[in-house]
């Protein structure tokens, strides 16, 4: 029997391409992720290559299919995925999550940190604050050790 390469429906997270390409090349499909997500971190190729295995490559129920109708169903269920994506983001940007942040005694701190670190990254784009890059990682160990100590205390 010849093995074929397929968006696989099962298992999938967005687009079914690495649980596919997991399938096909008989690996755990979260390896192919990491490999995906590897790319994308590096140079933004991950990306590009996952969109386009997702636009050309069919789903199992499409193999066989002329071309033109497997890129006119890729691009309707791309469509669809991207709407429910955006939906689940606004959920949970506009739901409970950012309403518990906000409420909680650590959204102030939260809040005023990336305004911090916003003009932190503002200034130093504009060649100001050229010290920061030398002293970030210590701000970053102060505030660990800041957060271990607080944590530490409200548990004794």
């Amino acid at each position: 029997m010849e093995r074929r390469f397929y968006r696989s429906q099962e298992g999938k997270l967005i687009g079914g391409v690495c649980a596919g390409l997991g399938k096909y090349l008989r690996i755990d499909p979260w390896l192919v992720r990491v490999g995906f997500l590897l790319l994308i971190l590096a140079n933004g190729l991950g990306g590009v290559l996952y969109l386009l295995l997702w636009l050309f490559v069919p789903t199992q129920e499409m193999v066989g299919r002329p071309q033109g109708e497997v890129l006119r169903h890729n691009t309707d269920e791309m469509r669809a995925q991207a709407r429910t994506l955006v939906q689940k983001a606004r959920g949970t940007l506009h739901g409970r999550w950012l309403e518990d942040v906000q409420r909680s005694k650590y959204g102030l701190f939260i809040g005023g940190i990336l305004i911090l670190l916003g003009l932190a990254f503002l200034l130093r784009n504009f060649g100001l604050f050229w010290w920061l890059v030398k002293l970030w990682p210590l701000l970053l160990i102060a505030l660990g050790i800041f957060l271990l100590i607080g944590s530490l205390r409200r548990r004794n």
